[in-house]
Order: C-alpha cells, then structure tokens, then sequence
C-alpha cells in the first residue's frame, strides 16, 4: 500500500493542477454523486452525457474487476496498468481518496466488488445515487451472454451489429439465464433496501425510459435535466452539450441488441417461453425491442421526435361490444382469448348498447360468463340511435355502427388508470401472447378501409372534409380491388376500417365530441346512396380535423396476434382458431347453452 502511495501521491499533485487549468474542474470536487447500476444498462452512455454538465467529472467505473485501476482514471502520464487490490473497506477508503484528486463522483456497477464490501460503494460518502436499472432483466442478461461471448461490451451500434454477424451462437444455458435474472433482481431489491435503511438519497432511473425507441427525445432529455436537478447542478444549457446529448440518447447510434439480434440466438423460442415474465421482463415485444412502424402526420408540424403526443404505453384497456344475439357468443369468445393471450397491464371492458327497445339485452349465461372471465360490464345510451326511432336500421346499418364510438367513452370513463384505449370488433380472436406494441405509442391507430367502402366515396371526398370543417390532406393511399367487380385501384386520403381502433385514453372526450359534430353534419346530407361505411370515414376525417400523429395498421395486423373472422367463412376453414375456440367451450362450457340456440356456430360442437 505504501508503494502504491509512493508512486503515486506526488505526481498526482502534478498532474491534477496542470488538469485543472487545462479543463477547468468544478470548484467543488468532493465526492458527491454516483451512478450506481448493474450491467448492460446503459450506464457507459449515462456517464458521458453526465461529464457533459460543467459541473459534473464522473469517473468511469474505477472499481472495475475488483481492482482500482489507475490507467482507469486517465492521468496522462500513467501509461503502464498500475492497479490496487481492493479486498477491505479501508481499500475502498483510499480509493474514494484517490478518485477525489480528480472527480466529483464515479459510476459503479453491481458486482465490480465483493459482496461483503461492496454495499460501502453506497454507504461511504453522502453520496446522491442515481440507481439505474432495466425492467427488462431478460434482455439484459441475454445482452450481457451476447456481450461475453462476442468479448465486445460496447461501441457503436454499427461496429457492433459488424462483429455480431461474424459470430456464430451456439443455444444458451436456460438454467444459466434463469439463475442470472433471478440473481440480480435480488440484488436490485438489496441495494435499494440498503440505501432506503440508510436514509440515503437516491433516485430511480431506467434503461427502457432513457434509450428506448418509443420514447420522445423530449423526454429523454427530460429525464437527464430531473437528474441534474436531483444533483443539484442545474439542468443543461448549452446547445452543443445538449446536441451531443442528444445523440447519445439515439438508440439508432447506440442501441446495441434487438429483435433481430435475439433470434440469431438457436433456441430463443425456448428463452422466451420459460424464461420470459410479465415481472422480468419478455424477450420479445417489450418496449424496447421493437422499432415502430413509421407514422404518417398529415402536418408538417408534427413530427415522431418533437410532439407530446407521442408517449410509451404501460396500461390498455380492450373493449368491444356486446349485444343481444350473434355478437353475445362473439364477445365471449374474443373476451375468453383476451383473457388467456393478454400478458400486459390491461382492462377487459364489455360495452352493453342501450336503450334495449333497440339493441336487446344479452342473456343472463352470457353477463356472468363475462363476470366470471374479469370482464368489467358498462351500460352505453346511443343518442345517436335513440334520436332517430323511425330508422329502418337492418336497412340502415351505419347507426348502429356508431356503438363503437360509445363504447371507446366507455371505456375512457371506466378505465382512468390506461394509457390507450382498444376497441376490437367482437368477431375478433387474440391467438398468440400480446405484451404490448410499441406502435400503440402514436395517438391514433387503425387499418385502412378496404376498397369495397372507398369506391362509393369516389370524387366526394372534398365535400365530405368541408362539411366537416377539415382541410383533406394532400396524402394519398393506393387501394387496389378485392374482387373483379371493383375498379383495379384507386387513391384515397387516409380512412380507416373501424374494426380495430386504438386511441389515447387522454384524447378521447376531444375526439368523440369531433367525432360526433362530424358524423351528423356527413349523414345530414345526401352525397351517396350508399351510407354503410359514413361511419368508418367519420374515424379518418375526425382525425384529419384534430391533426393527430396516427399508424396504419396493416390489414392482416402482421404485427399484433388478432385474427379478424369476417366473413364467417374465415373462421370455418381455419383449424388453428377452430381449435382454439374449442378449447375455450372447454373451458367455459356453459357458452355451449348459448350456441345450441344458433344454427350459425353448431359446427363448433362437432
């Protein structure tokens, strides 16, 4: 120890006071504030875009390897690897001495030291701790087994996918993965117990809020500003630190592992099914590994990266509607798949239409199924349908069509605590695992309206926008025929089939009363004869009229795990849905009571 002292102490007097006149240190350099994190968090990044504050001189993992590595601290004239053991607190000591020459602070990564010495990293300083952590403990162990075996721990995100497609993996160790997630999570709730029993002021940053793709770069940089401030150094002001910010925070530059990455992995099918958690995370279609489907704004003034509008989704709300007759056994089969595939924070939300003169009431079997699978049952009044008694609506059917509208207010009434709101045509099945779709993140989100409904509308689009008091955007989509009776293509504004809308919670009440002044001034007039789909081109102009970021969904939904059965004719030559419909009369069998009284779903009983 004496040695190390000797080699050290005098040119470090040197060194440091020609270092503080070269890049002006702060004027305070005692060991104030740590990045404490565990790997494969992002920490390297956080530590330069902290040393980017005037303020603040982070040492970049000093600790490391269980040593104090002095080439670590980056004295120019130290050129030879001199380290110290560190194996006692006192060890510690004389490191935070040495680190506090230079820096006001270091980062540290859970398990650089060992575990009988290592929780004075937290408790040796009056220290304020920025704890940063992944929810996703999967992908972060899978990206720490990648890192190792590749012997590459960061860079750039084009030199690593370079040297990633030269290695060839081999299956990883379930046990190995499962051991590790669990290992560190328990580490995670002792550190954090650990500084909350020593009254130690720290404050929780994650991985997925900072570098994930669906996150605003307004956020992340907000974030980064809420750590300056915790600090208490101010937020950062000068334009080329937050420029520098700013692409630190790319996750297109920076972001090293995604989906692609993790099935180069042989066995990542079996990683996700036994190793995946909705505690710990999902290897797949979490809010980091997807990229989202570009949006389409209709204002130049919206953009992905610069509107509030855009925000991660952490809780849905599902609902559809559910009235007497067909739609009973297919809400209860779409609520039962919902029920079973859904593995996000989530509401399940049945829209009962009223006034029942008009739409029934569904049988008793059927509301206590719905109760039986956690399936919330609200009441909606369709004034719309109400105010116009005298309508012939089997003839008619664009009015009842506006029962999807009340039940998304529905839904926003009784699920205050989601961030989106899905409506789904009850002829719909979820087949597969959802976990979320980080395209879900845009306020708006609907498939195009088939060709069939668009070919009506043609050369009335125009009167159809004025009426509403919306400008038509100049873009426009190609719709080619789904049948030889209709044209071969043609080109129409953004419209939406309104069997699959997503919306977000906070924008509901807005978009409804649009919604509604716009339906009622389109139908007011009659510019067609056929008036089916008014309603669906309602969703598109409304939306169009309140400028909203909005996502085409594809129509066979290639990304989310919804099979839409209209015609019946789908359902019936499908045997996987087929097979899972069964499975749910399994399940709930008292839906059988309710088949046996329509002929159209007797095939399920064979």
């Amino acid at each position: 120890m004496q040695l190390i002292r000797s080699l050290i102490q005098s040119p470090l007097k040197r060194i440091t006071l020609k270092l503080d006149n070269q890049i002006g240190l702060p004027d305070e350099s005692s060991l104030k504030y740590l990045i404490f994190a565990h790997g494969r968090s992002g920490s390297s990044t956080l530590v330069k875009i902290a040393n980017l504050h005037p303020k603040i001189m982070l040492c970049h993992e000093p600790f490391n390897r269980r040593k104090l590595d002095l080439r670590a601290l980056k004295y120019k004239n130290i050129t030879n690897r001199i380290e110290k053991t560190i194996a006692t607190i006192d060890d510690i000591e004389e490191g935070f001495n040495i680190i506090n020459q230079k820096y006001n602070g270091f980062k540290h990564v859970i398990g650089q030291l060992k575990q009988d010495i290592e929780p004075h990293i937290l408790t040796g300083r009056n220290y304020k701790v920025i704890f940063l952590q992944r929810r996703n403990l999967l992908q972060m162990v899978i990206s720490s087994l990648i890192a190792r075996k590749m012997q590459k721990w960061g860079g750039g995100a084009e030199r690593w996918r370079k040297k990633f497609k030269q290695h060839q993996f081999k299956p990883f160790d379930i046990e190995l993965i499962q051991k590790r997630i669990q290992g560190i999570s328990e580490k995670i709730k002792k550190y954090k117990q650990l500084l909350k029993d020593n009254n130690i002021d720290f404050y929780n940053v994650y991985y997925e809020d900072l570098y994930g793709p669906d996150v605003s770069e307004e956020k992340k940089l907000q974030i980064i500003n809420e750590i300056f401030e915790f600090w208490g150094v101010g937020k950062l002001k000068k334009l080329k630190y937050i420029k520098q910010a700013k692409e630190l925070l790319d996750p297109g530059k920076y972001k090293l592992n995604s989906e692609e990455t993790y099935k180069q992995i042989p066995n990542y099918k079996e990683i996700e099914e036994q190793c995946g958690s909705d505690e710990t995370g999902w290897l797949f279609n979490g809010l980091d590994t997807q990229q989202p489907t570009k949006p389409i704004f209709n204002s130049s003034k919206n953009t992905y990266t610069d509107t509030s509008l855009i925000k991660p989704i952490k809780k849905y709300a599902f609902v559809f509607v559910c009235q007497e007759g067909p739609l009973e056994i297919e809400a209860l089969f779409l609520a039962a798949s919902l029920k079973r595939f859904l593995k996000c924070d989530y509401e399940l939300i049945a829209a009962i239409p009223r006034p029942e003169s008009i739409f029934g009431k569904p049988s008793e079997i059927t509301l206590n199924l719905l109760k039986e699978m956690g399936v919330e049952i609200g009441y909606i009044y369709n004034d719309i349908v109400a105010k116009n008694p005298n309508i012939d609506f089997k003839k008619h059917r664009v009015w009842l069509m506006t029962n999807k509208l009340f039940a998304i207010k529905l839904a926003n009434k009784l699920a205050t605590s989601a961030d989106k709101i899905i409506f789904l045509d009850s002829d719909m099945l979820l087949h597969k695992k959802f976990t979320g779709d980080i395209c879900f993140s845009i306020p708006f989100n609907a498939r195009l309206v088939p060709m069939g409904a668009t070919m009506w509308f043609d050369g009335k689009w125009d009167q159809f926008f004025q009426l509403a008091g919306a400008t038509m955007p100049p873009l426009r989509i190609k719709r080619t025929k789904n049948n030889d009776n209709q044209p071969s293509c043609n080109y129409i504004p953004p419209s939406f089939n309104a069997g699959f809308i997503g919306l977000h919670n906070n924008l509901v009440n807005e978009f409804s009363a649009e919604w509604i002044k716009c339906f009622n001034k389109i139908i007011s007039q009659d510019l067609i004869d056929n008036t089916y789909f008014l309603e669906e081109i309602t969703w598109g102009i409304t939306m169009h009229k309140m400028q909203m970021p909005y996502n085409i969904l594809n129509i066979d939904y290639p990304n989310l795990p919804f099979f839409h059965y209209a015609p019946k004719s789908k359902l019936k030559n499908n045997n996987k849905m087929i097979n899972l419909m069964q499975s749910i009369l399994k399940e709930y069998p008292s839906i059988k009571k309710i088949i046996n009284n329509n002929h159209n779903w007797q095939f399920l009983l064979y």
